[in-house]
């Protein structure tokens, strides 16, 4: 059974000040949806749905510039959905069963719209680009598989989905501003693949630590 307390006992996260900073930032934003009756669930919806759009375009517009700065735009706007989520949910004070299932299945389902269209663009390894979003999903739910057996929910790293989200808006940025691709993106993603598969055994051994 999916316990939404288990939610309560993740790991704390490696927050830096820059997410202090922009958590604080966002609050009044999270209070406004909330007193709009906006809260948590609906703006995981909205992060879906918005990611979904997002990559429609940038399929539409596959081989333009332009269609990779909006990856790297879609991914810093989603971002600040995300925390603006967190923030809702904390005042909440817990989050329901349902939207704990919206938020992992939304997270991944964001994840697939925005990248799989990469796979369209010339000089992007497609092969790379579906595992890293197919291993993506796994390790995701190599975070939640533990919480059954009363286990935290597991973010560990070194690969997790913000981490994930860095590497490609990076790439939209540099790529959609004129840098040519090449072997070297076919490098960076097989790294990326490499660390995705230490994080899924880390998120599994540790939630096993847990358990045990």
């Amino acid at each position: 059974m999916l316990d939404p307390s288990s939610f309560l006992r993740k790991p704390a996260r490696p927050a830096g000040g820059q997410e202090s900073i922009l958590k604080n930032k966002l609050t009044p934003v999270a209070r406004f949806f909330a007193a709009k009756g906006l809260g948590a669930e609906r703006v995981a919806y909205a992060a879906t749905a918005f990611s979904f759009l997002a990559g429609a375009v940038i399929l539409y517009g596959s081989g333009r510039k332009w269609s990779l700065l909006l990856l790297t735009l879609s991914l810093l706007f989603l971002a600040g959905l995300n925390s603006i989520e967190e923030i809702s949910a904390q005042g909440e004070d817990r989050k329901n069963k349902r939207e704990i299932v919206v938020k992992e299945l939304g997270n991944v389902l964001s994840e697939a719209f925005l990248y799989l269209p990469l796979c369209r663009f010339r000089g992007f390894p497609a092969f790379w680009i579906v595992l890293i979003v197919v291993f993506g999903i796994v390790s995701e739910m190599a975070g939640v598989i533990g919480i059954q057996f009363g286990a935290s929910r597991r973010y560990d790293g070194p690969m997790g989905r913000g981490n994930r989200a860095i590497v490609f808006g990076l790439i939209g940025l540099v790529v959609g501003g004129g840098l040519r691709p090449g072997l070297w993106l076919g490098g960076i993603f097989i790294i990326v693949f490499i660390l995705l598969i230490v994080t899924i055994v880390n998120r599994l051994t540790r939630a096993q630590k847990e358990i045990i």
